[in-house]
């Protein structure tokens, strides 16, 4: 009699990661989503081009429905590059929109540095001022600014340069916590072991014979 030796492993499957990443693609469309709503009553209050029209038209069917459809379809099959694909398109996207994040805080700050320059024009009942090359203090530019002092009067940062604010950064981290996880996803299932038990088993030699072979007459 031999003895042979094993271990039985129970586990509970916890959770895919392709799970993982179609609840954050879900989320990144919805955060477009709103983006889009607010963009388009931007547009609504003021007098739009068509070619403004346009490019909110094309761009929320792109980032809003067509790009996470595809993140979607690639989660089912996490070996191929699809993947990948959606992976680096959403990467350059969370990159582009950290980009105008910066432009528009750096616009806020160079509005806020122009218009205290230009208030002893304004104390003196002016209602432009003009800033060149010549008289500038901490700005250095090409060309002469004109700045009306309503701009100045009206509060900086505004409402709704707070909200686009905000929806940059959530669009640009929600965009590369996705293509994070859609990296890093595979076909390994994540399994949570419960319990492992070694068992023994016995098994009887086994004896082999060869058969005979009648020779040829």
């Amino acid at each position: 009699m031999q003895t042979l030796s094993s271990t039985i492993v129970n586990g509970q499957l916890v959770e895919e990661p392709s799970n993982s990443l179609r609840k954050s693609i879900k989320f990144v469309c919805f955060v477009y989503m709103l983006n889009a709503c607010w963009m388009f009553i931007q547009l609504s209050s003021q007098r739009a081009t068509t070619l403004q029209w346009l490019h909110l038209l094309v761009s929320t069917a792109i980032f809003t429905f067509l790009l996470p459809a595809c993140g979607l379809n690639a989660s089912n099959r996490p070996g191929s590059g699809k993947i990948a694909l959606f992976s680096g398109a959403q990467g350059c996207l969370g990159f582009w929109n950290f980009g105008n994040l910066v432009m528009l805080v750096s616009f806020s700050v160079i509005l806020s540095m122009l218009c205290q320059q230009c208030q002893p024009e304004f104390v003196s009942n002016n209602s432009t001022c003009s800033i060149g090359p010549a008289n500038a203090s901490s700005i250095h530019f090409r060309d002469n600014i004109v700045i009306e002092q309503s701009t100045c009067d009206s509060p900086n940062p505004s409402m709704a340069t707070i909200l686009t604010g905000v929806l940059l950064l959530l669009m640009a981290t929600s965009s590369c916590t996705v293509a994070f996880k859609a990296r890093r996803t595979g076909k390994i299932k994540m399994v949570h072991v419960v319990t492992v038990e070694p068992i023994q088993m016995q098994t009887s030699p086994v004896y082999m014979t060869t058969p005979q072979i009648p020779e040829d007459i």
